[in-house]
Protein backbone atom coordinates (compact mmCIF):
# COMPACT_ATOMS: atom_id res chain seq x y z
CA UNK A 1 0.00 0.00 0.00
CA UNK A 2 2.90 2.40 0.70
CA UNK A 3 4.25 1.78 -2.80
CA UNK A 4 0.95 2.89 -4.32
CA UNK A 5 1.08 6.12 -2.35
CA UNK A 6 4.61 6.79 -3.56
CA UNK A 7 3.55 6.16 -7.16
CA UNK A 8 0.50 8.37 -6.72
CA UNK A 9 2.64 11.23 -5.45
CA UNK A 10 5.15 10.74 -8.28
CA UNK A 11 2.42 10.69 -10.93
CA UNK A 12 0.77 13.78 -9.51
CA UNK A 13 4.09 15.65 -9.40
CA UNK A 14 4.84 14.63 -12.98
CA UNK A 15 1.51 16.00 -14.17
CA UNK A 16 2.11 19.29 -12.35
CA UNK A 17 5.64 19.60 -13.71
CA UNK A 18 4.37 18.85 -17.21
CA UNK A 19 1.78 21.61 -16.87
CA UNK A 20 4.50 24.05 -15.82
CA UNK A 21 6.46 22.99 -18.91
CA UNK A 22 3.42 23.73 -21.10
CA UNK A 23 2.68 27.10 -19.52
CA UNK A 24 6.18 28.57 -19.44
CA UNK A 25 8.84 26.19 -20.78
CA UNK A 26 11.74 28.65 -20.80
CA UNK A 27 11.11 30.11 -17.35
CA UNK A 28 10.41 26.66 -15.92
CA UNK A 29 13.78 25.37 -17.11
CA UNK A 30 15.77 28.48 -16.14
CA UNK A 31 14.80 27.86 -12.52
CA UNK A 32 16.65 24.53 -12.74
CA UNK A 33 19.88 25.69 -14.42
CA UNK A 34 21.69 26.25 -11.11
CA UNK A 35 20.16 23.25 -9.30
CA UNK A 36 23.30 21.17 -9.88
CA UNK A 37 26.87 22.19 -10.65
CA UNK A 38 27.31 19.49 -13.29
CA UNK A 39 28.15 20.82 -16.77
CA UNK A 40 26.04 18.13 -18.48
CA UNK A 41 23.04 19.06 -16.35
CA UNK A 42 23.41 22.76 -17.12
CA UNK A 43 23.80 22.22 -20.85
CA UNK A 44 20.76 19.93 -20.98
CA UNK A 45 18.57 22.32 -19.00
CA UNK A 46 19.78 25.29 -21.05
CA UNK A 47 18.98 23.40 -24.25
CA UNK A 48 15.37 22.93 -23.14
CA UNK A 49 15.22 26.61 -22.14
CA UNK A 50 16.41 27.58 -25.62
CA UNK A 51 13.97 25.23 -27.40
CA UNK A 52 10.47 25.85 -25.96
CA UNK A 53 8.74 23.57 -28.48
CA UNK A 54 10.83 20.64 -27.27
CA UNK A 55 10.03 21.65 -23.69
CA UNK A 56 6.33 21.67 -24.41
CA UNK A 57 6.58 18.27 -26.12
CA UNK A 58 8.38 16.80 -23.12
CA UNK A 59 5.75 18.42 -20.88
CA UNK A 60 3.01 16.60 -22.80
CA UNK A 61 4.95 13.35 -22.51
CA UNK A 62 5.40 13.92 -18.78
CA UNK A 63 1.68 14.55 -18.32
CA UNK A 64 0.87 11.38 -20.27
CA UNK A 65 3.32 9.30 -18.21
CA UNK A 66 1.98 10.73 -14.94
CA UNK A 67 -1.61 10.01 -16.00
CA UNK A 68 -0.64 6.46 -16.97
CA UNK A 69 1.01 5.96 -13.58
CA UNK A 70 -2.08 7.19 -11.77
CA UNK A 71 -4.33 4.95 -13.86
CA UNK A 72 -2.18 1.96 -12.89
CA UNK A 73 -2.21 2.93 -9.20
CA UNK A 74 -5.99 3.32 -9.15
CA UNK A 75 -6.65 0.17 -11.18
CA UNK A 76 -7.76 -2.10 -8.33
CA UNK A 77 -8.98 0.57 -5.89
CA UNK A 78 -12.69 0.89 -5.30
Amino acid sequence: MVWRRVLEIAGTLMIGDGLAFLAAPRRHMLIWVDALEWPLWRSMVQWFADHPAAGRASGLAEIALGAWMLARVYQDVE
